[in-house]
């Protein structure tokens, strides 16, 4: 999980996920201040992660990250899309901008 690897290098507090369903109850357990996630993911995709995070009052105010291979540029729900490839310093930078306001629990990453 390259991704992982960049926020905690970046002093990122990283709480990890397998599969989209283990993101949201961790997420509903946990309320991390970030989730970033890619689209494609076993179990539950992206899509439906997203939808579950915000329909629930518990997440619905986490900022979401997503890492896409698909050419998206914007998705539903997210607050950013980061096309990969893309570099480690950028990642970090719009989580840091993600987390500005909030109480930096830090980021919940996934596969």
């Amino acid at each position: 999980m390259p991704f992982a690897f960049a926020l905690k290098r970046a002093g990122f507090r990283v709480t990890q996920a397998g599969d989209g369903e283990e993101a949201l109850n961790r997420a509903f357990e946990e309320v991390p201040d970030v989730v970033v996630t890619d689209l494609r993911l076993p179990v539950m995709d992206g899509w439906q992660l997203i939808r579950g995070l915000r329909g629930d009052q518990r997440t619905g105010h986490v900022r979401i990250a997503v890492l896409t291979g698909m050419g998206a540029t914007a998705v539903d729900g997210a607050d950013v899309v980061l096309v990969k490839p893309y570099s480690p310093l950028d990642l970090a930078s719009q989580v840091r901008n993600l987390l500005i306001g909030s109480s930096t629990r830090g980021p919940f990453a996934l596969p």
